[in-house]
């Protein structure tokens, strides 16, 4: 009886089903018994973390049974992982809530550079990066980095998980050079340390082929997503999350060299297998929308590149946590689509208040707000505004 989760072992996309009670019973045992100290979000059998349905009941199982229990260590870890599933699922204002609140409880009883309340320090990082706040997680991220490396150096794994979450926030606020060289450092020492196919490893690649994307870097990000893919696939399962966000940053190289065909077959597969394993309002799967929308419309398919293009603003407008910085993209993405699809002045007025939402956002600097730039700029009768006044 129970919800069943159709995964291949349990957590990861692929063949096979389990009944979550009977994992959540699994993981209760496994804790109990102290054999495995991560029972509760780690799979005991491919070492990679829960997701989806399975993710959110184990976690809140394992807080239920915390809070009945007389220890408070064990009571907050739970709390804390909570927080991270919100994050996880979107909900990044209730994520900071959880995160600040087991933060000030760990800094009361074990001080400010104790390991789990540096963790804690990490997920309110992580909370503010979903947010966009990257000012804020960037500042986060290097003083716990600081701490981490004089007390268990540059090769312990909570050490790589910071500076790789550095790394991704550095690119995402156009800080690419760094960005990219914090994450080849990683992937350098997880393929030494984790294996070559290791789920961290993979997820390392993406994150590195990801930022080489955001700085152009197409050629080179090209190589490290096509090598990437296939091994995912194998590894995770072709509907994994991280498979399929990999293909979706695949399809936009494709899309840049104008392999149309190309990409159009890897967002049409990777969209519908997101809608079955993905939260309706994921970030990710509105990337995927609106990389399939630009595809449609490149091959003249205007109506169902409308489709796909509204469907990704739907889904973030209505978000708990309205994610402006992606839902900007989502627009400049429509935006360019009515264009192609004759809708000029619906097309226009979308494209020049998205450039200027992105200005404001990010600055005029910005390769997103760059990006939408380059769609006015492609389109005769449509004019940026003139540079404020120093």
């Amino acid at each position: 009886e129970g919800e069943v989760v159709q995964k291949g072992c349990c957590c990861r996309g692929g063949i096979g089903a389990v009944h979550l009670p009977c994992l959540i019973e699994l993981a209760s045992h496994d804790a109990a018994a102290k054999r495995h100290s991560n029972a509760w979000y780690l799979c005991t059998v491919c070492k990679a973390y829960f997701n989806g349905p399975a993710e959110l009941a184990l976690v809140e199982a394992w807080v239920a049974q915390a809070e009945s229990g007389e220890d408070e260590d064990e009571r907050i870890r739970a709390r804390a992982a909570l927080g991270v599933v919100h994050v996880n699922r979107g909900d990044a204002t209730q994520g900071i809530a959880i995160a600040q609140e087991t933060l000030a409880a760990l800094r009361r009883l074990h001080g400010e550079t104790h390991s789990t309340t540096l963790r804690a320090r990490v997920d309110l990082a992580n909370a503010y990066s979903l947010l966009g706040k990257y000012t804020e997680s960037i500042a986060t991220y290097r003083a716990v980095l600081e701490v981490l490396l004089t007390t268990v150096g540059p090769r312990h794994n909570e050490t790589l998980l910071v500076i790789e979450a550095l790394g991704c926030d550095l690119g995402n606020n156009g800080e690419n050079t760094e960005g990219a060289a914090c994450l080849a450092q990683v992937l350098a020492a997880r393929k030494v340390i984790k294996g070559e196919e290791h789920p961290l490893t993979l997820g390392t690649m993406y994150n590195l082929g990801v930022t080489l994307l955001d700085d152009q870097q197409w050629e080179a990000a090209e190589e490290m997503l096509s090598q990437l893919l296939p091994v995912s696939t194998r590894v995770l399962g072709e509907a994994h999350p991280d498979t399929l966000r990999t293909s979706m940053k695949l399809a936009s190289v494709h899309l840049h060299f104008d392999r149309i065909h190309a990409a159009i077959a890897l967002t049409d597969r990777a969209v519908e297998l997101m809608k079955e394993v993905m939260d309706p309002h994921d970030r990710f799967l509105a990337i995927g929308l609106y990389t399939q929308a630009l595809a449609l419309s490149k091959a003249g398919r205007h109506d169902e590149a409308q489709v796909a293009g509204r469907d990704s603003c739907r889904r973030l407008e209505t978000a708990t946590d309205v994610d402006a910085e992606l839902l900007f993209r989502c627009k400049s993405a429509l935006g360019d689509v009515l264009m192609r699809a004759g809708h000029v002045e619906e097309g226009g007025a979308m494209l020049l208040e998205t450039h200027a939402g992105q200005a404001a956002l990010v600055g005029r600097d910005h390769w997103h707000t760059k990006a939408t730039e380059a769609f006015i700029r492609g389109w005769p009768g449509l004019e940026l505004p003139a540079d404020p006044p120093a």
